[in-house]
């Protein structure tokens, strides 16, 4: 490996350190899925799901995100329900104005999130 790739995977490891370090929670843990493998809210096994109020209630997700990466997220406000129900402790952060994410949702867990400063969503394996 050269040096100078030595040394941007040792500043891209030091950032994702400082990055987990400065986590904001505001999302919580609230319903799990009631088994691995299984769809959790209307949220297929291995996705990402977002919901608005309506359709939280009828378990129907919005978006649907099946790979990891960042997704942009448009025209999103207010409050929304957000399922992880990835498999392999994948987890799911926000991306927006701020300079730090807002939430993180580890495998198996939802939460309501207020959408109105996040422009996007970032899945990744933990």
């Amino acid at each position: 490996m050269s040096t100078h790739r030595l040394r941007r995977a040792v500043a891209s490891a030091g950032a994702a350190v400082a990055l987990s370090a400065t986590m904001v929670g505001t999302a919580h843990a609230s319903d799990s899925p009631s088994a691995e493998g299984s769809p959790h809210n209307g949220c297929p096994y291995g996705a990402v799901c977002i919901y608005n109020p309506a359709g939280e209630a009828t378990q129907t997700p919005e978006h649907v995100y099946w790979s990891y990466g960042k997704h942009q997220l448009y025209n999103e406000f207010g409050p929304h329900y957000i399922v992880n129900n990835q498999s392999g402790g994948a987890n799911v952060i926000s991306l927006g104005d701020l300079p730090e994410y807002q939430f993180e949702l580890t495998a198996g867990t939802a939460g309501w999130v207020n959408l109105t400063t996040i422009d996007g969503l970032w899945l990744y394996a933990n």
